[in-house]
C-alpha cells in the first residue's frame, strides 16, 4: 500500500467519525467563517525503520503524526475547545484500523491569537510494510 493510500485511510476515518465542525484539509481550499468553530487535519510523515529481517519479507515501520488544530472563537472560555479535543482524541486513541496503529494522543493549548482560541491534538501512528 502506498503512503497516499495510508493518508487517505486516516483522512477517511476522520471524515467518517467527526461531524462537530467544518474540517479544513491540507492543500484544499477552505474559507474560514469567523462565526463558526473549525478544525484543520494534517497527516505528517516521520521516520521509517527496518524492524525485522526475515524470509520471505523484511518489515519496515513507517511512523507519522496525525495533527488536528482546533479553532474556537476567542473570549468564550475553553469548554468547547476541550470538548472537541476530547472527541478528536477518542477517534485516534489506541485504535487500530486498516493496518494503521495509533498511540495515545496529546492535547496542547496554544491560547488566543486574533479571533481564535487554539488547542492542538497530535497522535503518533505507525504502520508496517513488508518487502
Amino acid at each position: 500500500m502506498t503512503i497516499q493510500d495510508k493518508h487517505a485511510i486516516i483522512i477517511k476515518r476522520f471524515k467518517d467519525n467527526f461531524s462537530t465542525t467544518p474540517i479544513a484539509y491540507e492543500n484544499v481550499e477552505f474559507k474560514v467563517d469567523t462565526d463558526v468553530d473549525w478544525v484543520r487535519l494534517s497527516v505528517q510523515n516521520g521516520d521509517s525503520n527496518q524492524v525485522s529481517m526475515g524470509t520471505p519479507a523484511v518489515a519496515n515501520r513507517f511512523v507519522g503524526i496525525i495533527f488536528v488544530q482546533i479553532y474556537t472563537r476567542a473570549g468564550r472560555g475553553t469548554a468547547t475547545a476541550l470538548s472537541i479535543a476530547q472527541e478528536v482524541s477518542d477517534i485516534w486513541r489506541n485504535k487500530q484500523f486498516d493496518g494503521i496503529t495509533c498511540r495515545a494522543p496529546d492535547i496542547n493549548h496554544l491560547g488566543v491569537e486574533g479571533s481564535w482560541f487554539q488547542i492542538n491534538v497530535s497522535c503518533e501512528f505507525f504502520y508496517d510494510e513488508f518487502y
